[in-house]
């Protein structure tokens, strides 16, 4: 990023602490928005001696170059509106919930409390005299009301 002709930034300001620990001075060629491999390029040239920026390690670049230890890991980062995208304040959550997966989930818990339920009659009628009758028919005896 650059301020009045001035180069800014995490790295800039990084090297700038090391370049005065280690008592060196130092001068920045900006590259422009050249890629990666621009400046990796510029340092196997010789037109560069250190190359500062958020260039990516892989195993061919390391062959190519000496990268110190990564001092930068910002991980995934994910941006959101801060209200969750519009809607009642402290509710945008609700839209990320996966609505299809819970509806299976009642749906699924629906059926085997059912299938339950029929199993445990099933087993019921057998120790109980007179309720042999069809499901429909016992269906009031069951509820409780007195015959």
């Amino acid at each position: 990023m650059r301020r009045d002709d001035a180069l800014t930034g995490f790295s800039v300001d990084l090297w700038n602490a090391l370049a005065e620990k280690l008592k060196v001075s130092s001068r920045f060629v900006d590259l422009g928005r050249r890629s990666d491999d621009a400046q990796l390029e510029a340092l196997r040239r010789g037109e560069a001696d250190v190359a500062i920026s958020a260039i990516a390690m892989t195993p061919l670049r390391e062959q190519r170059v000496d990268f110190t230890i990564a001092y930068f890991d910002s991980g995934l980062q994910i941006g959101v509106h801060p209200d969750g995208g519009g809607g009642v304040p402290g509710l945008g959550f609700l839209r990320a919930l996966p609505w299809s997966a819970i509806g299976d989930l009642v749906l699924a818990g629906a059926v085997i409390l059912v299938l339950l339920a029929h199993v445990l009659w099933l087993v019921e009628r057998r120790g109980n005299p007179g309720s042999g009758a069809a499901t429909c028919a016992g269906l009031p005896r069951g509820s409780g009301a007195s015959s």
